[in-house]
Parts: C-alpha cells; sequence; structure tokens
C-alpha cells in the first residue's frame, strides 16, 4: 500500500509540474481555418469549442438575425442557423454542456442547449445582466464571467450581480489594445490576454500579479483588416483572428 501511494503522489507531481511547466508559443503560426458560409455579418464575435464533439462554433455581432455557424475541426462548417440574438460574447460551459452568452445592451444572459450531435437549439434568454457597459464582451472561464477596459478586468461569480475588479497595471502603458478581443486562457499564469491592434501581437497577463508575462507575436495576414474592436477570440489552445475579407477564422496554436 505505501509503494502505491508513493507511485500516485509521483504520478500526480508529475501531472501538477507539466500543468505549471506550460508556456505560450511566443510566434505561432496558423494551424486552423474556420470557413463562414453565410453572407451577412461583418464583426466577426467569438469562436468557442466542444471538446466532447470537437466541434468549433462562430458567430457575429450586430444583429440577431446573423448566423452561427458549426465547424468540424477541419474548419468545414456543417451547419447554420439564425443566432436569435445580438451578443456580445460566446462560449462552451463544460459543466453544462451547452454554449451560453450575454446580449447587447445588457438585455440578459442567453444559452444554446445541444443536441445528440452538438448542435445548437433556438436561443433561449434570461433578464439577468452584469450591468457593463451596452458593447463590452465578456468571456468565460470556470464558473466566472470576465470584462475589461482599461480600468482592469472586472470578473464575476457566473449569475451573480457583484463583480470584482482587479487592476492591471502593465496594460494602462498601452494605448491600442482591443477590449472587445479580451480573452481568457485558463493556463496559470498567463491567464488573460490582450491584443495589441498596432504591434499585431497578444499580451498574456498573469491574473495574480497583474504584470505582463509574454508577448506572443502574430504574422496577421495582410487581407486582415479592422482588429480594432471585436475579430479576436480564444478557444482550444488557440487565438482566432476573424479576416473579413475571406469570411474565415485564423487559428493561431498558443499554447
Amino acid at each position: 500500500m505505501k509503494m502505491k501511494l508513493i507511485g500516485m503522489l509521483g504520478f500526480t507531481g508529475l501531472i501538477a509540474q507539466f500543468t505549471l511547466a506550460q508556456t505560450p508559443n511566443l510566434h505561432p503560426k496558423v494551424d486552423l481555418r474556420l470557413g463562414i458560409t453565410s453572407d451577412e455579418g461583418t464583426n466577426g464575435l467569438a469562436v468557442a469549442y466542444n471538446p466532447s464533439k470537437n466541434l468549433y462554433y462562430t458567430v457575429y455581432a450586430g444583429n440577431a438575425l446573423f448566423t452561427m455557424e458549426v465547424h468540424k475541426s477541419t474548419g468545414e462548417s456543417i451547419k447554420v442557423m439564425p443566432i436569435g440574438g445580438d451578443l456580445r460574447g460566446l462560449w462552451y460551459n463544460e459543466s453544462k454542456a451547452r454554449l451560453e452568452g450575454i446580449l447587447y445592451g445588457n438585455a440578459g444572459t442567453c444559452s444554446f442547449e445541444l443536441d445528440g450531435n452538438g448542435f445548437p437549439s433556438t436561443i433561449s434568454t434570461t433578464s439577468f445582466d452584469y450591468g457593463m457597459g451596452a458593447q463590452d464582451v465578456a468571456v468565460y472561464n470556470k464558473g466566472k464571467v470576465y470584462f475589461a477596459d482599461y480600468s482592469g478586468v472586472t470578473s464575476f461569480k457566473q449569475d451573480k450581480g457583484k463583480g470584482k475588479l482587479s487592476k492591471h497595471v502593465d496594460i494602462a502603458n498601452y494605448t491600442t489594445i482591443n477590449f472587445g478581443g479580451f480573452i481568457h486562457t485558463g493556463v496559470a499564469g498567463y491567464e488573460f490576454g490582450f491584443f495589441d491592434y498596432e504591434e499585431n501581437r497578444l499580451l498574456l497577463v498573469n491574473a495574480k500579479t497583474n504584470r505582463i508575462t509574454a508577448k506572443v507575436i502574430i504574422d496577421v495576414e495582410d487581407a486582415v483588416e479592422s482588429l480594432e474592436n471585436f475579430r479576436i477570440s480564444y478557444c482550444n489552445n488557440r487565438l482566432f483572428i476573424y479576416d473579413g475579407s475571406n469570411r474565415e477564422w485564423i487559428g493561431y496554436k498558443i499554447f
């Protein structure tokens, strides 16, 4: 029994060491493209990933009639449906096995139940809101919802009204940050991501120290424009940048 316990502790230690040692690729290359088949919408809002079905979901901001598309892991679009709401955030909640998000203008929160194929049902909305700016974009990680601006990152326990502000001193030194493309990586020491659209780089910030811990250089393709707001997303270890000219999300594997 003692030898088994020592072995288990050693294995657990190796897992912890691997997790703590996870560091970003500072110059990632394109490894995935999610092609959009619909022809409506210009502000790509978010990409979400369903690990149980190995599917991606893409949406636009700006109109409830714009479409959500479901993509295979190869990038191919396999289902198109109206979103049903003007979203300002979309993510996959693993604990509830569904898609969730928030609506423009503090109009509420929303969810999409998924069928056996991983395809979304019609949108379900509630009146609960976080009281943030009308255009603020939300991201999610492990039961918390996050918003960001130059004052810092405000986090909420999901569906709870009282937020906690965490100031980010380093980010205050940058004036070309796309806060509509703020991300949460879920990786310890590199939790928050801010896209600097002037230098085409992702600034990763430690959520505890509020300091920049990595600067990831992104080779933005020539056709990609207008990255000042929206058009940046993150899921499944990848930063996604929306290319409005070719109507596709371009994925760079960061971790």
